[in-house]
């Protein structure tokens, strides 16, 4: 029997519904038609989350990032962990650490911390030393317990209430 091209592009939502629905492997068709390639601009970032992933000679994938439940990157600045020489002054690529709940990054030089700002799960987040200048990414960081000190030389307050 010969099946023809429109037939299986028609079939495909189907069998993705019904996967969905028996649950027999939900999670897989989900997982591989999102898992895609992160760009982490940062090469400090990118390689301190390629050493705590152990991920070398490719590219780090949505579904690696989702692993990390906790992320160390202390610089020389900062009190423990992981010693950092350079500073990480951008965090994009971080929002892919879905099921983070500590992320320390105490002593680095950033002031834009929207990547972290919808991580439902983050509990901690370290980031002393950074020159907060907008705290408005808290407002959507529901189960936050423990914000390390950080300087507010720089700090605008928001005009609206965040929490």
């Amino acid at each position: 029997m010969k099946i023809k091209k429109g037939t299986i592009l028609l079939l495909l939502p189907v069998v993705l519904i019904l996967a969905g629905i028996t649950g027999y492997g939900s999670s897989r068709i989900v997982t591989a038609m999102v898992d895609q390639k992160v760009a982490i601009p940062d090469p400090v970032l990118e390689n301190a989350i390629r050493e705590s992933l152990d991920i070398y000679g490719r590219d780090i994938r949505a579904s690696d990032m989702a692993r990390i439940n906790k992320l160390h990157i202390v610089s020389q600045k900062g009190y423990s962990g992981q010693l950092i020489k350079h500073p990480v002054t951008d965090l994009t690529g971080l929002e892919y650490c879905i099921n983070a709940e500590e992320i320390w990054l105490g002593g680095h030089e950033i002031t834009d911390f929207t990547p972290v700002s919808n991580i439902d799960k983050l509990q901690l987040l370290d980031i002393s030393g950074s020159e907060i200048q907008d705290i408005s990414f808290l407002k959507n960081l529901v189960n936050l317990r423990h914000l390390s000190p950080v300087s507010y030389t720089h700090l605008t307050l928001p005009t609206k209430r965040i929490v």
